[in-house]
């Protein structure tokens, strides 16, 4: 039916637009937090979007490594 909806407008509208099918409840708040929470975790797995926590453990690394040259450096009076 929403198929057929959405030939009859053009294909430019979302699903929203048009009415529910029969027998069908709109979504809940609860439903909805659910669904946006799914919709990040495969964002965050497709790699899509970056991680925070990722982000900063990387930089940390590349921090102590250069840190760790430095020691290097200095222990061999260069």
């Amino acid at each position: 039916m929403i198929a057929k909806l959405c030939e009859a407008c053009g294909g430019g509208c979302s699903v929203a637009d048009h009415e529910q099918e029969y027998g069908q409840e709109p979504f809940n708040e609860r439903k909805r937090e659910v669904m946006q929470e799914l919709a990040r975790e495969i964002v965050r797995e497709a790699g899509m979007h970056p991680d925070p926590e990722r982000e900063t453990k990387i930089e940390e690394r590349k921090l102590e490594a250069e840190a760790m040259k430095t020691q290097v450096l200095i222990s061999s009076g260069l």
